[in-house]
């Protein structure tokens, strides 16, 4: 529950270099927001999403890198 978190993080480890998309959607599929992270060498990396604004349910997440494209559910509850 996100009762009183502001933020999600999505931590993610690499094995290559690369640039990060993260496309949000609703059931809808109409995007929410998308997320991005710049190509730092760095293998463990994170993006911070601000959720004080988004309502309670499920979200579709697309996790896109330069070799592979990630598609997974994701459920917020306040």
């Amino acid at each position: 529950p996100a009762k009183e978190i502001k933020e999600t993080i999505f931590r993610y480890y690499l094995l290559y270099n690369s640039d990060i998309t993260i496309d949000i959607y609703d059931l809808n599929y109409d995007k929410i927001t998308t997320l991005e992270d710049v190509g730092t060498g760095e293998r463990y990396r994170e993006i911070r999403w601000d959720i004080t604004d988004i309502a309670s349910g499920v979200y579709i997440y697309v996790f896109k890198t330069s070799k592979e494209t990630i598609v997974k559910k994701l459920m917020i509850i306040k």
